[in-house]
């Protein structure tokens, strides 16, 4: 179809412009812009990620309502009170979710419920109304929350959130896809900024990451492509529900020893 020509045309002209030239170890960027490198993160490692796991989510389009399934089997059912989460795009929803203190079967009232319209920026817009409406930053442990975001020759992981909305705000921007999610520039925190998924491993990386969520990690995706032009052809509830049999069915196992 020639809107995938289109897409992929636009990604090889933008994509240049945003991939980061320079992947730092740890590249941590706070409230007040002070960035953790890998030359001067050794105070905040040995502050905050002593005794911590990393779990990372990746980018996944509208399949992130499949991912939230995971995020929810994995609450119901395990303790991740060790955990920071890392992810972008898609991912850094997901993450979010996963700092979330209160019960997670009223999140998920709150997130697959019907939505007024089906584009995936309007969507987005409609999910920061909805948590806004129903939480406080209270509800949320962000202190555990990494989202990846690509500037302009820099990927930039962002924490240390000013508070409910700064962090979603950064969701968004994680998940700016030029004239798909947007216009052509978001601007988050003075920096134009595109979706992580543009970074080859936009995530934390301050130790070995113990379990890595995405939609293909039970084999019942293997098709799965790009799928945001797909505007009405995903049921998200559905999507929602497979997430968390698929999670029930086929990886028990595999969260059995990654979480316990």
């Amino acid at each position: 179809m020639w809107w995938i020509g289109l897409w992929f045309l636009m990604m090889n002209f933008v994509k240049p412009f945003v991939q980061p030239l320079v992947r730092s170890k740890y590249m941590i960027t706070n409230k007040t812009g002070l960035t953790f490198c890998e030359k001067t993160s050794a105070v905040y490692m040995n502050n905050f990620f002593n005794n911590k796991r990393v779990m990372t989510f990746s980018p996944a389009g509208y399949y992130g309502f499949y991912v939230a399934g995971i995020c929810t089997y994995m609450k119901e059912h395990y303790n991740t009170s060790d955990f920071v989460f890392s992810g972008a795009s898609a991912g850094a929803w997901n993450a979010l979710y996963m700092t979330l203190r209160t019960d997670p079967a009223f999140f998920k009232y709150v997130l697959v419920r019907n939505y007024k319209h089906r584009h995936i920026f309007d969507i987005e817009q409609e999910m920061k109304e909805r948590i806004l409406q129903y939480y406080d930053t209270d509800d949320f442990d962000l202190d555990r929350l990494f989202i990846g975001v690509t500037t302009v020759g820099q990927t930039k992981i962002y924490t240390d959130f000013e508070n409910l909305e700064d962090a979603v705000d950064c969701c968004i921007a994680s998940s700016h896809i030029p004239w798909v999610t947007g216009s052509l520039v978001h601007m988050y925190r003075n920096q134009c900024s595109f979706d992580g998924g543009f970074s080859e491993k936009p995530y934390l990386n301050t130790q070995p990451v113990a379990l890595h969520v995405n939609p293909t990690m039970w084999g019942r995706n293997p098709n799965m492509r790009f799928n945001l032009f797909k505007k009405g052809s995903f049921d998200l509830e559905t999507l929602f529900q497979n997430g968390y049999r698929d999670t029930l069915l086929y990886g028990t196992s595999t969260l059995d020893k990654a979480l316990k």
